[in-house]
């Protein structure tokens, strides 16, 4: 997928999952290159392509304003779907889901940085590096797939065979959980907390590991809370 399509995947997305309002003005135009680390001609064309379908107006000299919200997440008028067989779950779900995915991640974390062997470690590591390659060049999709094969990786350093299958059982509620947040892997504090956390379990930093976790969800219920209008219960 080109950086077009890879930009204009990412923007509808934080449209859709109301980042802004009806009537609101997008980030100004630095903003947004700098969030999805493309340049300036590639974004005036994902912003050209979106005024002509009467999402966003362009207005000279104010900015650049949210008209509608796109009639889909899987689908726009000018191109094919982006996940399509993948369900949107409420927001309310998403919140339930994360604080179950917050239990076992900071546990996975702990146990990971203890007990995970210089075989794990590579396989993490690679897992990071296919992920970081999906962020600069990847589509929807493989976002979505990486992102979640890092976090199995992580799980799976744990040899904790309770920990493993409980962790599977659920996998296809976590991936829906991350479709949302997708756009954060493009943010400079996404990047920062993955790479802090691969480091905490390769220096085998458990107290690290888990403090970077909890990091990581914070801002991830921090996000979510934006878009809802009823609160997010994060739990403990």
């Amino acid at each position: 997928m080109n950086k077009y399509q890879r930009t204009r995947d990412a923007l509808l997305d934080a449209i859709y999952y109301r980042e802004w309002q009806i009537g609101q003005a997008l980030p100004t135009e630095p903003q947004l290159m700098a969030r999805f680390s493309v340049g300036r001609n590639t974004l005036r064309e994902v912003i050209r392509s979106l005024t002509t379908e009467g999402i966003v107006e362009v207005i000279q000299g104010s900015g650049t304003y949210l008209r509608r919200m796109p009639t889909s997440l899987h689908a726009t008028s000018l191109h094919q779907p982006l996940l399509p067989a993948l369900p949107v779950l409420p927001l309310e779900d998403i919140g339930e889901v994360l604080i179950l995915r917050r239990a076992l991640e900071v546990q996975a974390a702990e146990l990971a940085a203890l007990h995970r062997s210089e075989e794990d470690m590579a396989h993490i590591l690679h897992k990071a590096s296919v992920h970081y390659q999906a962020c600069k060049t990847g589509s929807c999709t493989e976002l979505l797939d990486t992102d979640l094969e890092f976090h199995r990786s992580i799980v799976e350093a744990t040899h904790s065979k309770i920990l493993i299958q409980l962790y599977q059982m659920i996998e296809k509620r976590i991936r829906d959980t991350i479709r949302p947040f997708l756009h954060l892997a493009y943010s400079a504090k996404g990047g920062f907390l993955h790479q802090a956390l691969l480091d905490a379990i390769e220096q085998q930093n458990a107290e690290r590991a888990v403090q970077v976790t909890r990091e990581h969800f914070d801002y991830l219920f921090a996000y979510l809370a934006k878009q809802s209008a009823a609160p997010i219960i994060k739990g403990r």
